[in-house]
């Protein structure tokens, strides 16, 4: 625009009008001429800089504004339904991908990339102890704004009672079933970080105990998932393994978002009541007590390999 150029309320109030204080020149816009005719509509400059009207948002579907530019110049706004993809550097969800531990849906447990820790401790008897940490406290910022949101792709993003109300129904199945005891999940909703811990007399009692909870917590029926075990223990050794994960469940992501996937961090680690004679896993680190052995990837690597957690552990012969 011009130098010194302003715009302001006539002395009369019937209008406004541009002024330039150089010249003296008004240039009146009346306001009569203005497209605004119902509550909530927004006024902008069209393609001839013209005075437009983008009419407010008339649904029940909560909306942003959103505009999209050429990259050299502007284009008009329009009312959207957000997706994850409009909130800077967060991932698109798909149906292998985890958020606050619980689904925008509320059905079930899902998948996050901030800091992830699986720790198994396991005794010579077979019974031992899971902790499952899932640390989201670097996106809180993003998931803030996500919560804030009445829906996300369409499902309805689950208020904080909504999700600790999942997640007590997850402890109270967990802790009923065979084999499972001192079941405690902490749910920090101000860091976004939550740990799950629990006893198992044995690895297959564990495992059927999780896809038990997880079948009756969710929505989906059939998960291929939970089809597979990925732990075994016949007493000299320990066999960890994944899920397949394919790759086609990640070629949807934007780069930023798989960046975001590289930084992330998770670690798998399981220890025992003596000493580790081998390994398989090149990549797994032992402990200098050589009672613990760990293995530490990120998720988007994980994706694209699920075969780099697998690892089969051999121990020392117990001691008579």
């Amino acid at each position: 625009g011009e130098a010194n150029k302003k715009l302001s309320v006539k002395a009369d109030e019937s209008g406004v009008e541009w002024t330039v204080d150089a010249s003296g020149v008004d240039k009146l816009v009346d306001l009569t001429d203005y497209p605004l005719t119902d509550k909530g509509d927004l006024l902008v400059s069209d393609t001839a800089n013209a005075p437009a009207r983008i009419a407010g948002n008339t649904t029940t579907t909560g909306k942003f504004l959103k505009q999209t530019g050429t990259g050299a110049a502007a284009n008009l706004p329009s009312w959207e339904v957000p997706t994850l993809s409009d909130i800077s550097g967060m991932p698109a969800l798909g149906n292998a991908n985890e958020l606050l531990g619980v689904k925008t849906d509320g059905s079930g447990l899902e998948y996050k990339s901030d800091l992830i820790i699986d720790d198994i401790s396991l005794k010579n008897d077979g019974s031992g102890t899971l902790k499952y940490t899932i640390n989201l406290s670097s996106s809180k910022v993003k998931i803030n704004s996500i919560l804030a949101l009445d829906s996300l792709d369409g499902k309805k993003v689950p208020s904080i009672p909504e999700m600790e109300e999942r997640i007590a129904s997850f402890k109270k199945k967990l802790s009923a079933k065979t084999g499972i005891s001192n079941v405690t999940i902490e749910s920090n909703f101000t860091d976004y970080i939550f740990k799950l811990q629990c006893d198992f007399t044995n690895v297959l009692a564990l495992q059927n105990a999780l896809k038990d909870v997880i079948e009756e917590e969710s929505k989906e029926k059939n998960i291929p998932e939970l089809d597979h075990n990925w732990l075994s223990w016949d007493g000299s050794k320990m066999t960890r393994s994944i899920p397949e994960i394919t790759v086609k469940k990640t070629k949807d992501l934007k780069t930023e978002d798989i960046e975001l996937m590289k930084q992330g961090n998770y670690t798998s680690i399981t220890r025992f009541e003596r000493p580790v004679e081998k390994f398989d896993n090149t990549a797994a680190v032992l402990s200098k007590n050589k009672m613990a052995v760990m293995i530490k990837t990120n998720p988007y690597a994980l994706t694209q390999n699920s075969n780099i957690l697998e690892n089969i552990i051999y121990l020392s012969p117990i001691k008579n």
